[in-house]
């Protein structure tokens, strides 16, 4: 009966864990207007990143939200690498990447 419970309380708590540390997390996916190219962005309190490829993760340092517009940067050597601008209400996004154009993005939740 001991162990039972244990096994209960250890289920339980870790699901209140998981719960609350991924429960506010949302999700755009985005797509490119000119080249049908799609980004997969997500982000929380604590972190935002945008899927790559599959399973490959790229992670922001600074995710701002003002205005309802979203704004993700990646820095590599202190440089910044690739920038998001997400405005929350329409969906229009544009992506600055390190060495490509500016291009402009529709970001659906």
């Amino acid at each position: 009966m001991k162990l039972n419970l244990k096994k209960f309380l250890i289920i339980l708590i870790t699901f209140l864990i998981y719960t609350n540390v991924f429960g506010e997390e949302k999700s755009y996916n985005c797509e490119n207007l000119e080249t049908y190219e799609k980004a997969h962005i997500v982000y929380h309190k604590n972190y935002a990143k945008e899927e790559m490829h599959k399973n490959i993760w790229l992670f922001f340092q600074t995710k701002t939200i003002a205005n309802d517009n979203l704004n993700l940067v990646s820095f590599a050597d202190g440089k910044p690498i690739r920038e998001w601008k997400i405005n929350l209400l329409s969906g229009e996004a544009t992506l600055t990447p390190m060495f490509d154009p500016i291009s402009k993005w529709i970001c659906k939740n």
